[in-house]
C-alpha cells in the first residue's frame, strides 16, 4: 500500500477497445489530480510525452491498452527515462488484457458495457487513483515482477499450460508451480 501523488497516464488510439468517450471521461476523473492524461497514435507521440516528463518523472504511469500497449510503453518509458516507475495502472482498452486481471476492476464485460454506454473498468480504476490521490490515502498495490527480456519490458502474466512450460524452461519443478 503506497501513497501516489503524481502520475502520467498514457492511452494507446489504437488498442483494440479504445474508444473517444472512455478517454474524455477517464481525463476529466483525473484532471483534479497532480499529473495529466494523453491518448497517443504512434510512437513518435509517445516519445514526445516522455521526453517532456523526462526531468520530472512521475511516481505512477498509467497505461491504456492491451498487453501488447503495456510491454511496448514500458520498454519506451525505460529507454528515455532510464527506468520504470514502481506503480504502474494498467486500463484495459486492449484486445487482449492478461495484465489488467491484476487490477482487479478487469472484467469481460467491459465490452458489453461499452456498447452500452455503462460504466467500466478503466473508469472504476481512475476513480480510485483520483479518489487516492485527493484524499492522500494509500493506494493498494500487488507487487508484480517486471521482465527484462533483451530490453523489451513486459510481465510474465498468462494462464494455462504456456506459463508453466515457462516456469519448467527456467529450471523449476512442477510440483513447485504455484
Amino acid at each position: 500500500i503506497l501513497l501516489c501523488m503524481d502520475h502520467l497516464t498514457i492511452l494507446n488510439q489504437n488498442a483494440g477497445n479504445f474508444n473517444w468517450s472512455e478517454a474524455f471521461l477517464i481525463q476529466e476523473i483525473l484532471s483534479g489530480s497532480k499529473g495529466s492524461v494523453h491518448a497517443t497514435k504512434n510512437f513518435f507521440e509517445l516519445e514526445q510525452i516522455l521526453k517532456r516528463h523526462e526531468d520530472n518523472q512521475p511516481e505512477m504511469v498509467g497505461i491504456g491498452g492491451g498487453d501488447g500497449t503495456v510491454s511496448r510503453t514500458l520498454t519506451k518509458i525505460s529507454e528515455s527515462w532510464g527506468r520504470v516507475p514502481d506503480r504502474i495502472a494498467t486500463y484495459s482498452m486492449g484486445t487482449m488484457n492478461n495484465i489488467s486481471i491484476f487490477s482487479e476492476v478487469h472484467s469481460f464485460w467491459d465490452k458489453i458495457r461499452r456498447k452500452i454506454g455503462l460504466r467500466t473498468s478503466p473508469i472504476k480504476l481512475a476513480e480510485i487513483i483520483s479518489e487516492s490521490i485527493k484524499s492522500e490515502e494509500p493506494l493498494k498495490t500487488k507487487d508484480i515482477a517486471l521482465l527484462d527480456t533483451n530490453g523489451r519490458k513486459g510481465f510474465n502474466i498468462g494462464f494455462g499450460i504456456i506459463p508453466k512450460l515457462v516456469w519448467l524452461y527456467y529450471g523449476n519443478s512442477i510440483e513447485h508451480y504455484q
